[in-house]
C-alpha cells in the first residue's frame, strides 16, 4: 500500500507539473561566464552545429587602449565546457557589429571595423574551415572611403551572401557581395537599392537553394515616408529581379524581415509612426516574383491600445511565427501569431509575457513545431531585469511557463538563441563586478 501511495503521488506531481509547463526539457545548466577577463563584453551572437558551440561578442581589447575587438569561444562538446578565447580582429582599430553563421565544418564571421579606414569604417570576414580551431586572415569586403555599417549573412551550402549598408555614392545603399567557393573569394560589389537621392538601410537577406532574397527599408526618413522594398535572385545571387515596393505606403515602414521556405518567401515590418505602429506581414507563392496581400497581424489581433514594433520573424517547413514588441503605458509584452499553414492563415495572437513591467530585446529560435521565445524582462528587483524564456512543442498553440535564466546575473540583458535537436541554446550580457560579461546557458 506504501508503494502503491507514493507511485500515485510522483504520478500526480509529474502530471501537475507538466500542466504547468515544468518539463524535464526546460530545465537549464548553471550559466557559465564566457568572457571572464575581457572588459565591456557586449552583442553576443551564438550558432550551434552537432556538438559544437560557436559564440562571438565585442569586447574592450586586451593590450590595445580604447579599442574594441571581436572575440571567439567555441565547445566541442555541447556547451560542457568552452575553448580558450580568440582574438579575430587583434587590430588597432575598433572592430563591433559582428555576426556568424555555421555549415558544417566552416564557420562565418563578420563584423564593421574602422582599422585601415580614416574617420570610416569597413566590412570585414574572415572564415575558418576547421570548426573553429584556426581562421583565415581578414578580408576588407567593402574596401571603399565611405561608412560600410549593418552587416548581414546568410548561408546556403558553399555559397556564401553578405550585404551591407555603404553611404560611399552619397545616400546610403544596401550593397552585396557573394563568394561560391567557402569564402576563399567574392564576387564584386554589386548595389541592391541604387537609391539615387533617397537613404536606403535596415538591410535583411535570406538564401534558400538557389534563391537568394534581399529587403530593406528606403525613402525620405526626416520627413517620415519610407517603404519597404524586396529583390530576389534565382540563380545564387549572379542576377537579382526588379525592385519590389511591398508597403506601398505614404508614411512609415521600417525594420523588414524575410524568411522563406520551398517556393514561398515571406516579409514583415513595422509600418507607421513609434506610437502608432503595426506589424504587417506578406508573402510571395513564386519566389518573390509576385506578393500576395498584405496582412495586419498586431491589429487583427486587437491590440490596439499601443504601438507594436520590433517584429521577428522565424520560418521552418509550413511553420511561420512572429514575434513582436506591443508598447502599452509603462510597459511592452511580447507577442506572437504563428501560421500552420505556409502563412495563409495565422492563429490567434498570444501575449507571451503577461508581465506588469518592460520586455525588450526579443530572440526567436526553433525546429518545425517547436518554437522558442526568449527576452529581456525589467523586474521590480534589485537586479532590475531577467532573461525570460517560453517554449511551445505544438507550433505555439500552447506554452509552458516562463523560465528565468538571468537571475544569477546582474542587469542581465540582449538575448541571443540558437536551437539544434531541439534543445535550446543561450548567450546574454550582463554586468558583473561593474563590467559587462557573457553569459551562457543551454538546455539539460
Amino acid at each position: 500500500m506504501g508503494l502503491r501511495f507514493i507511485f500515485f503521488v510522483a504520478v500526480c506531481i509529474l502530471g501537475f507539473c507538466s500542466m504547468l509547463g515544468f518539463t524535464y526539457a526546460q530545465v537549464f545548466h548553471t550559466p557559465l561566464n564566457l568572457s571572464n577577463e575581457i572588459r565591456d563584453s557586449r552583442e553576443p551572437h551564438i550558432a550551434v552545429s552537432g556538438k559544437n558551440v560557436y559564440v562571438i561578442w565585442t569586447g574592450f581589447g586586451m593590450g590595445v587602449e580604447d579599442q574594441d575587438d571581436i572575440f571567439f569561444k567555441k565547445s566541442s562538446n555541447a556547451g560542457g565546457n568552452f575553448s580558450d578565447t580568440i582574438n579575430l580582429s587583434s587590430n588597432i582599430g575598433s572592430s563591433f557589429n559582428p555576426k556568424l553563421a555555421v555549415s558544417g565544418t566552416n564557420v562565418y564571421v563578420i563584423w564593421q571595423d574602422d582599422t585601415g579606414n580614416t574617420g570610416n569604417t569597413s566590412i570585414f570576414f574572415q572564415k575558418s574551415s576547421d570548426s573553429g580551431a584556426t581562421f583565415t586572415p581578414t578580408i576588407n569586403l567593402s574596401n571603399d572611403s565611405g561608412f560600410a555599417i549593418d552587416p548581414q549573412l546568410s548561408l546556403f551550402g558553399n555559397m556564401i551572401h553578405v550585404i551591407w549598408q555603404d553611404d560611399t555614392s552619397g545616400p546610403d545603399d544596401i550593397l552585396y557581395k557573394r563568394s561560391s567557393d567557402g569564402g576563399s573569394s567574392f564576387s564584386e560589389i554589386m548595389n541592391i537599392s541604387k537609391s539615387l537621392d533617397t537613404d536606403s538601410l535596415d538591410g535583411e537577406i535570406y538564401a534558400i537553394n538557389n534563391m537568394v532574397y534581399i529587403v530593406w527599408t528606403e525613402g525620405n526618413f526626416d520627413q517620415g515616408r519610407t517603404s519597404i522594398f524586396a529583390r530576389a535572385s534565382s540563380d545564387s545571387g549572379a542576377i537579382f529581379g526588379q525592385a519590389i515596393n511591398l508597403s506601398e505606403n505614404s508614411g512609415d515602414a521600417i525594420m523588414p524581415r524575410v524568411s522563406a521556405f520551398g517556393n514561398n518567401e515571406y516579409v514583415l515590418w513595422m509600418q507607421g509612426k513609434f506610437n502608432q505602429g503595426e506589424i504587417l506581414f506578406k508573402k510571395s507563392p513564386d519566389n518573390g516574383t509576385t506578393f500576395g496581400q498584405t496582412i495586419r497581424l498586431s491589429n487583427d489581433a486587437g491590440n490596439d491600445n499601443g504601438t507594436s514594433s520590433n517584429p521577428l520573424l522565424f520560418v521552418d517547413d509550413k511553420y511561420v511565427y512572429t514575434v513582436w514588441l506591443n508598447n502599452e503605458t509603462n510597459k511592452a509584452n511580447a507577442y506572437l501569431r504563428t501560421s500552420l499553414d505556409e502563412g495563409g492563415t495565422f492563429e490567434n495572437v498570444k501575449n507571451l509575457s503577461q508581465g506588469t513591467f518592460g520586455v525588450s530585446n526579443p530572440a526567436i529560435s526553433g525546429n518545425k513545431s517547436s518554437i522558442y521565445v526568449v527576452w529581456e524582462e525589467e523586474e521590480e528587483s534589485p537586479t532590475g531585469s531577467d532573461i525570460a524564456i517560453k517554449k511551445s512543442n505544438d507550433a505555439g498553440i500552447t506554452f509552458g511557463h516562463t523560465v528565468s535564466l538571468g537571475k544569477s546575473s546582474d542587469f542581465p540583458s540582449y538575448p541571443a538563441i540558437s536551437v539544434y535537436d531541439n534543445k535550446s541554446y543561450i548567450v546574454w550580457q550582463d554586468s558583473t563586478n561593474g563590467t559587462d560579461q557573457i553569459r551562457f546557458t543551454r538546455e539539460r
